[in-house]
């Protein structure tokens, strides 16, 4: 696809999971190489790449350019590479990324720990040559640079340049009661200052990026990945014992949703453990099109479970209505609660052929349970037998 000419060397700035668009000067087979970088630029590509929002193209478009895709690198894949390493493999590679000088100015990183402003915006580093040599491993491009001293300058300078000009941005304040309105619907609790910090950085980062054109989505993507940062940081606090952080994951948006989906899961019979309800959660909270996807996901899930009742389920019938008779059967035999038995253990309701059994069948099997011979309803019963034959024969119990 043939690119607009423009003397912007910003090309845009790419969705999450979009892949980064790299400019080739027509009848040239290697990208352009970029220029330098000032101390401000580097600041404003740090906040851009730290809001985990797109992925700025590194090189100008020239006169005759042509656009292609390269989907060697994407902000996924920048925001969650040194989350996916070991601890002793992300402190490895983020120790080279500080000898190579690719960290903010003044910063050193906690070995093993992500921290992902400063962290994205070393790997930014690595994704803009990774792209223009081709190369998709971020420890390959390191290798690189230690052998050639011009890899590691083009490291250095981020290959990101700014335009002139004046642009508007939106206040902190207005932002900060944003956010604030946002957390408490999500949280239901205030942003801490840090987190006021990054969000007011990073969408003023992007309206100096895109010259104040920033869409309300755009707006959304940010806030949305850093509540999603947040609710993750929130899920390992309550794991550890954190009471508070406990409390959290009953509360606002994040604790409906959680509950919305371990529903999901128990009405429709699916087992499920419960740090990937959280897991789905979080991505869940992006938007009401996310957690419909959740939910029929689990349906679907339960048809393939529950075959005999495939149709049903899918009509939108609930798992745990259509086994409840088998439940009181189940319940009224052994002698135990209704409430205790989960729809997810009922399966013995199928036949090993797929068929689902008669109520009778069902009660008949119940009464050979162990469960029921050594339950205290059986135990009771031959008990009253013995009583009833023993004084039918005259002998006093």
């Amino acid at each position: 696809m043939a690119a607009e000419k423009s003397n912007n060397p910003l090309s845009g700035v790419a969705n999450p999971g979009d892949p980064i668009v790299i400019k080739k000067p027509a009848g040239l087979g290697g990208t352009v190489t970029p220029g330098g970088i000032s101390a401000k630029a580097q600041a404003e590509l740090n906040a851009h790449n730290a809001a985990g929002t797109g992925i700025l193209a590194t090189n100008p478009v020239l006169d005759g350019g042509l656009s292609q895709v390269n989907p060697l690198w994407t902000v996924e894949k920048v925001n969650t590479y040194l989350l996916g390493l070991s601890p002793k493999s992300r402190a490895d590679v983020q120790k080279q990324m500080y000898t190579l000088g690719l960290y903010p100015k003044n910063y050193t990183p906690t070995y093993g720990i992500v921290s992902p402003q400063e962290d994205n915006a070393a790997i930014m580093k690595l994704a803009v040559v990774g792209e223009q040599k081709n190369i998709a491993d971020p420890v390959e491009i390191i290798a690189l640079a230690n052998k050639d001293a011009s890899i590691k300058k083009l490291l250095q300078t981020g290959g990101y340049a700014t335009t002139g000009g004046v642009v508007t941005t939106t206040s902190a304040a207005e932002l900060a009661s944003n956010l604030t309105a946002n957390w408490m619907d999500m949280f239901n609790e205030k942003p801490t200052k840090l987190e006021l910090a990054s969000y007011t950085k990073s969408i003023n980062a992007l309206e100096k990026n895109q010259k104040g054109n920033v869409g309300t989505q755009q707006r959304e993507d940010v806030l949305i990945n850093l509540a999603s940062i947040k609710a993750n940081n929130v899920i390992g606090l309550a794991e550890g014992g954190d009471v508070k952080a406990a409390a959290t994951l009953d509360t606002g948006t994040l604790g409906k949703t959680i509950r919305t989906i371990k529903s999901a899961y128990e009405d429709n019979g699916v087992p499920y453990d419960v740090n990937r309800v959280y897991a789905q959660a979080v991505k869940a909270m992006r938007s009401p099109q996310a957690l419909d996807t959740v939910i029929t996901g689990i349906q679907i899930n339960a048809g393939t479970q529950w075959t005999p009742w495939a149709p049903l389920i899918k009509d939108g019938h609930l798992v745990k209505d259509l086994v409840n008779p088998y439940i009181n059967i189940k319940s009224s035999i052994r002698g135990i609660p209704a409430s205790s038995i989960k729809t997810s253990d009922m399966t013995d309701v199928i036949k090993p052929d797929g068929t689902l059994k008669t109520y009778a069948e069902y009660k008949s099997e119940q009464y050979k349970t162990p469960e029921f011979l050594n339950g205290s309803v059986h135990k009771a019963n031959i008990l009253s037998d013995t009583r009833t034959m023993l004084s039918d024969l005259g002998v006093g119990v």
